[in-house]
């Protein structure tokens, strides 16, 4: 039996539906991408550069701002760290979810998970962990007490 669900005019639409709708966004959005600006970046292998809504974003990462953008709702208990590369990220990720997390933790100092784990996989990028479907699902296995990062 096919999942339905009721949409803002409060009508049934089907499982069938939605996905074929994702599956249009993405090729609406692989169409946008290819329609882009685009130059060869400095480092001379394959990477290029898109220029979208006047940033130049590298070909690995314009999809997942484009799906951040269009699936992500942001909460009030949202913490979202931005920074620039090269200037303390993994610091600053480490000493957020520590900050963060001090509850959960408050005298277990040998069971700290940033004791086994890089900052970077306790604090995820935002746009580096979206999947090119842009269902959300992505969005939702993190929203509990996660801090995210964009670069």
């Amino acid at each position: 039996m096919e999942d339905t669900q009721r949409n803002d005019n409060n009508s049934l639409i089907t499982e069938r539906q939605t996905n074929h709708e994702l599956d249009n966004d993405c090729h609406d959005d692989d169409l946008l991408i290819a329609s882009l600006p685009k130059e060869k970046g400095w480092l001379g292998f394959e990477d290029l550069y898109h220029l979208y809504q006047g940033f130049w974003c590298w070909n690995l990462v314009i999809q997942g701002v484009m799906s951040v953008q269009q699936h992500f709702n942001a909460q009030d208990t949202d913490l979202i760290l931005v920074t620039m590369p090269k200037s303390g990220t993994t610091w600053l990720k480490a000493l957020a979810f520590a900050i963060a997390n001090r509850h959960r933790y408050p005298d277990t100092f040998s069971q700290h998970p940033l004791l086994a784990s890089n900052p970077h996989e306790l604090v995820p990028f935002l746009e580096l962990n979206s999947n090119k479907e842009g269902d959300g699902d992505e969005f939702a296995a993190c929203k509990e007490d996660t801090t995210l990062e964009v670069d």
